[in-house]
């Protein structure tokens, strides 16, 4: 524990671990046996103006402990490569911090081209998510308050940015593309706006997949169900009592309005 006359964090026990050691904590008063890996090492500050050094581990599949100390783990691995450091203050407000004994000695991507492209996919997806922090605080249909540039505008060019991008990294590395996931992680999203519409008192037009509100103007397909007239237009007619086909316009109604009885479906 820090005293107030602690001017200088210098914790010997403390820098024998690293995030990502396998470490036990024996069976003790304080606590039950522990086998986990570290994920967090810091200072924590108790009764005040004392801090302790904390040091969390994940462990039983899930689950999360902190505050253990230094002398209650050891590690059961060598100790893990990377780049570390804690830092923390003294009672007196003074920051400290405690220096990695080394650090993993990256080298980029040594093929040029890959090297680029890989860049330029993240800076193409970095403009991206900036246009959808925009859309998200002002609104899909704002406008870039200096140049008047409409947000939905913004958006449609920065994916299409984003997509020129990873065609031209997915060509360069050969394609890997996962179809089956990219239609899995569809249909999960699509399932996704089904649950939200419906709590919102929305329909879903699985034509245009957009949602039906209630001054929307629908008609009934046998299959898909309620969708948007607009979207049923041109479709064959048919009874819905006798299941045969019919010359007449299909029946349509407010979405928000009970639906008549003895509709013609298409």
């Amino acid at each position: 524990m820090l005293t107030p006359e602690n001017k200088l964090v210098d914790i010997d026990d403390l820098n024998k671990f690293r995030i990502g050691d396998s470490v036990v904590a024996d069976q003790c008063a304080d606590h039950d046996r522990f086998e986990g890996t570290v994920i967090g090492i810091e200072f924590q500050r108790i009764h005040g103006r004392i801090l302790q050094p904390s040091i969390t581990l994940l462990h039983d599949g899930d689950q999360i402990t902190d505050g253990f100390k230094p002398g209650d783990l050891r590690r059961t691995n060598k100790p893990s490569p990377g780049n570390r450091t804690i830092t923390g203050e003294t009672v007196r407000g003074e920051a400290c911090h405690l220096s990695p004994s080394d650090i993993t000695l990256w080298k980029p991507e040594p093929d040029i081209l890959i090297h680029q492209a890989l860049g330029k996919v993240g800076e193409e997806a970095g403009e991206l998510a900036t246009i959808l922090f925009r859309c998200t605080i002002q609104g899909l249909e704002g406008s870039e308050p200096v140049s008047g540039k409409p947000n939905r505008k913004a958006l449609f060019d920065e994916i299409a940015d984003v997509l020129a991008a990873t065609q031209w990294l997915r060509d360069l590395i050969g394609d890997e593309f996962d179809q089956v996931r990219f239609e899995r992680k569809l249909d999960g999203f699509r399932r996704w706006q089904t649950m939200l519409e419906a709590d919102a008192g929305h329909g879903h037009c699985d034509i245009c997949a957009k949602p039906i509100v209630a001054d929307d103007i629908c008609a009934t397909d046998i299959e898909l169900g309620i969708c948007h007239a607009a979207c049923l237009e041109g479709s064959p007619v048919v009874d819905l009592e006798t299941d045969e086909p019919t010359a007449g316009k299909i029946d349509t109604y407010r979405y928000g309005d009970t639906a008549p009885e003895g509709l013609t479906d298409v």
